[in-house]
């Protein structure tokens, strides 16, 4: 432990653990991007319980390395920033075990929150100001009656996040859809989300007013379908809060691909847009 604490004047050490304090868990390809190569001793840090280090599957089926903080990383990292050990997140052993799905789903959100920390440090414009993926802070519900059917609706969203640019402030909830919920669930949250966007969620919820829903979704096939069923929630009009793209788009190694065209708004009539285009209204 005591080789550990020395180290910990290391900087990309100071940043490892700071990355996975936010993020929970991280690859290792997504570890030596961050660090541009400068990949602490994982085996070392594993052995001095630091850090978890484990093998799963990627979607593409080889196996990847996965890192977590520990607990006496936490400690460690706790005492590096001024803080109390409760105030720095780390996984249980047993949260390694977590399902293929739930790992990848987990390691989508964390290439995103990095891909815009990484913009934020390469564009002057551009500023990263909230990335929130927990769901008690982000969550919200919707209770409504459409063509005399009683809609009960959970709103929980993969992450909020909040950036500036240029001289404004943008907000946006985020879904993953890696294509495993059905269309008929995802037509009601759909729903959901275009009555709660209407009685002024975003403010009553975030205290924002020009928010978009940003669906990162697995295959242009799938992204078609949704504009579809996004097209028979809106009563065959634009739904303009609810932009589209796909997954494959957040590039850890190409941030600026985000401040592309790459967004499809809500709806059947294509429209690809910018990210920061037209953001006050639908």
């Amino acid at each position: 432990m005591s080789d550990a604490k020395r180290t910990i004047h290391d900087n990309n050490l100071a940043v490892f653990l700071s990355a996975l304090s936010r993020y929970r868990i991280l690859s290792l390809r997504q570890v030596d991007i961050l660090l541009t190569g400068r990949r602490p001793d994982v085996k070392h840090l594993q052995k001095a319980r630091i850090i978890h280090l484990w093998q799963a599957p990627s979607p593409t089926g080889a196996m990847q390395h996965l890192v977590a903080l520990a607990r006496r990383g936490a400690d460690l990292l706790a005492s590096h920033e001024g803080k109390e050990v409760r105030e720095v997140p780390y996984l249980q052993p047993a949260e390694t075990k977590r399902s293929l799905f739930t790992l990848e789903h987990s390691l989508c959100l964390t290439e995103l929150g990095l891909t815009l920390e990484r913009l934020s440090r390469q564009d002057p414009d551009f500023k990263l100001l909230r990335f929130e993926t927990a769901a008690a802070k982000i969550g919200d519900a919707v209770r409504f009656i459409r063509e005399g059917e009683l809609y009960e609706v959970p709103l929980v969203a993969d992450a909020f996040l909040g950036v500036a640019y240029g001289q404004r402030e943008h907000w946006f909830l985020v879904e993953v859809d890696r294509g495993t919920v059905t269309l008929p669930r995802m037509r009601k949250k759909f729903l959901g989300y275009r009555h709660w966007w209407r009685h002024n969620g975003p403010w009553n919820r975030f205290g924002v007013r020009n928010l978009r829903l940003l669906v990162l979704t697995s295959t242009p096939s799938r992204l078609k379908r949704l504009q579809r069923v996004l097209t028979d929630v809106s009563a065959n009009q634009s739904v303009g809060f609810v932009w589209l793209s796909l997954l494959s788009e957040v590039s850890l190694t190409e941030p600026r691909r985000l401040l592309a065209p790459i967004w499809h708004k809500g709806g059947l009539r294509e429209e690809i847009t910018t990210l920061f285009q037209n953001c006050s209204g639908p």
